[in-house]
């Protein structure tokens, strides 16, 4: 039985409506991604930096870097109940002491301060750094990912507790997944 692809449905000519999707939802990720990430930079490097500190697929780690932050490297979540965009690290770091360094996810990956700083030695500064975001943040989800046996559960552990939030979360990183693969053959054609 075919499996229904989420841009295609389950026929293999895409539709013009389908096409106009994945160029505006590719549109939309270029412009998040390039007025996210400082200039002088690229996303293809910073995404090496987390294959190379992880082994993970590229698409995995984007997938992440988008479902947690839409590509902010400045994005706070505080206490997972209150999310902020700032435009700078500054600005983050002055959310992040306004609320006493509080239960923190930062950066690209919203690595989670409290748990993860003290266990790589670092600083919510630090965690605001791109490529120490994503390399940590890869490191993490190889690491559950190991521990759930190679599943989508660790990938689900990654942001979650519960199995319920787990398989929620590793639904919607593979949907993101298979987005992102529709935008790399489109990008290629």
């Amino acid at each position: 039985m075919r499996q229904e692809n989420i841009l295609m449905g389950t026929n293999d000519m895409p539709t013009l409506k389908t096409v106009l999707i994945a160029i505006c939802v590719f549109v939309v990720m270029s412009c998040v991604f390039s007025n996210a990430y400082a200039a002088g930079n690229n996303w293809d490097s910073l995404l090496a930096v987390g294959v190379r500190c992880s082994g993970l697929p590229k698409e995995l780690i984007l997938s992440v870097i988008w479902n947690e932050s839409r590509g902010n490297p400045n994005a706070v979540n505080i206490n997972g109940v209150a999310s902020y965009s700032p435009s700078s690290p500054e600005q983050a770091l002055r959310y992040v002491y306004h609320h006493n360094r509080a239960n923190v996810d930062v950066g690209l990956m919203q690595v989670n301060w409290l748990t993860w700083g003290p266990v790589y030695k670092l600083t919510v500064a630090d965690l605001l750094d791109p490529a120490t975001n994503v390399c940590v943040g890869s490191r993490i989800m190889r690491d559950y990912i190991a521990e759930h046996g190679g599943s989508w559960r660790g990938v689900g552990r990654y942001n979650a507790v519960s199995y319920n939030k787990q398989a929620a979360y590793a639904y919607r990183i593979s949907q993101t997944i298979q987005q992102i693969q529709k935008l790399y053959r489109l990008a290629e054609n």
